[in-house]
């Protein structure tokens, strides 16, 4: 995939229940193992990783790099795990969405509809799209959402 500008582009991906048991803290991309991180690791292996920041939503952290050491754990996310971690999570996607002018904002996980409006409201700086992959209720079929996000 080429990027359709310099700057750079958002990922935002909810954590795997599938994860590496390698015993040793490894980065957060190569903890979760889950179908979609396989294919995500193939696919910056050709892209340009300056041009896409992956950031993941985890049960157990919050929202963190794809480059986090991560230990081994197992903790699910549940409706009052999200609620717990809600505002922090706020907190650090205000943060990114203000540090950086990102071109398109990607957030990819069972429930991203909060996430999306969120990050259509203006609170942070977007110039292309934001645009949202999930599963309603956790199963069905894909939802895709697209939001216009210049927010500039």
């Amino acid at each position: 995939m080429v990027a359709l500008s310099n700057e750079p582009r958002l990922l935002i991906m909810a954590c795997s229940q599938r994860k590496s048991e390698h015993p040793q803290l490894i980065p957060a991309i190569d903890r979760y193992d889950g179908p979609t991180y396989r294919v995500l690791r193939r696919y910056l292996q050709n892209e340009s990783q300056q041009q896409v920041h992956v950031y993941i939503l985890s049960a157990e952290f919050g929202l963190i790099s794809s480059r986090q050491p991560l230990p081994s754990y197992d903790r699910r996310m549940t409706p009052e795990r999200a609620c717990e971690l809600r505002p922090a999570v706020v907190a650090s996607m205000s943060r990114l969405l203000n540090e950086i002018d990102y071109h398109d904002l990607f957030i990819c996980g069972t429930r991203s509809e909060g996430a999306r409006r969120y990050a259509a409201t203006g609170s942070g700086r977007i110039s292309g799209g934001c645009w949202a992959w999930g599963r309603r209720d956790g199963g069905g079929a894909p939802v895709v959402r697209a939001a216009q996000a210049s927010v500039r």
